[in-house]
């Protein structure tokens, strides 16, 4: 048996965020593929078409991965998360302390020390092509989605149908351009990744 082959993509972490969901989602889709038709390893041939066969065992395999890559995603995530909220807790304890001191020589010692705060760590996750070309798959469904529904259905709304005065028609068309960007984003990567 061939051992498969992987590479790692680097992500930000709203990329990650975003292609965590589109994962889950998948996830999802091949497991109610999987419970479509009774929910074991394998089915009956006795009892399903060619097609069915094939559909079940490439679900199977999809959701075996997917539920490998979606843990990865949300531990790695999660650390993330922590590593950003010390950095936070960090820059706001260095920003207090240029309210407290004095000395020029303490100022400059707390800018210099922002400074040098790292920046977010980038997001590193392991693909194997085949899964890879399947997230594509995703990404380019929910992207259709967004350019033939979603975008032209906010645009051709009222801005009286808005009744909050922050989440106004502007707001939400601008919000499904950049969920759209971030999912161009996140095709082009993987595509070159392929």
């Amino acid at each position: 048996m061939s051992e498969v082959k992987t590479f790692t993509i680097v992500f930000t972490r709203i990329e990650l965020t975003w292609l965590y969901r589109q994962l889950c989602a998948g996830k999802d889709k091949a497991e109610g593929i999987i419970k479509t038709h009774g929910g074991g390893d394998v089915i009956s041939q006795a009892k399903a078409t060619e097609a069915q066969v094939k559909e079940h065992a490439e679900a199977r395999v999809h959701f075996e991965e997917l539920t490998r890559l979606t843990q990865i995603m949300k531990e790695r995530l999660d650390a993330g998360e922590k590593e950003r909220l010390q950095l936070v807790n960090i820059r706001m304890d260095l920003m207090e302390a240029t309210e407290l001191v004095e000395e020029k020589s303490a100022k400059e010692a707390i800018t210099n020390r922002l400074a040098e705060l790292p920046a977010e760590e980038p997001y590193r996750i392991q693909f194997d092509k085949g899964t890879c070309k399947f997230t594509l798959r995703l990404i380019e469904s929910d992207l259709h989605k967004f350019r033939s529904q979603v975008i032209p259905q906010y645009e051709a709304s009222k801005p009286e149908d808005y009744t909050d005065d922050i989440q106004t028609k502007s707001y939400w068309v601008n919000k499904a351009r950049k969920s759209k960007a971030i999912l161009d984003g996140l095709k082009t990567k993987l595509e070159k990744a392929l």
